[in-house]
């Protein structure tokens, strides 16, 4: 549970007002996929390798604080 409240946090932190979020879930017997789709600022291609990495956040992230940790933590609760 902890992994989806995350990845939602981020959605919503990086996406600002006034912007749709959608999510799809898809459940397979033991196994679940959660997919957030939204309009907000993105990861520049360049920096989508590092997404996982604790402590490394997208230049273009603004005055959007945050620890760089939000999508690290879902990778570790997955594995």
């Amino acid at each position: 549970m902890h992994r989806v409240i995350n990845l939602i946090s981020n959605t919503i932190k990086y996406s600002g007002e006034a912007t749709i979020i959608a999510f799809e879930t898809e459940t397979v017997g033991n196994e679940y996929e959660v997919i957030a789709k939204d309009s907000g600022i993105g990861i520049p291609e360049t920096e989508q390798k590092h997404l996982f990495e604790p402590s490394c956040r997208a230049h273009n992230k603004g005055t959007i604080p945050g620890t760089a940790l939000g999508l690290n933590i879902v990778a570790r609760y997955i594995k």
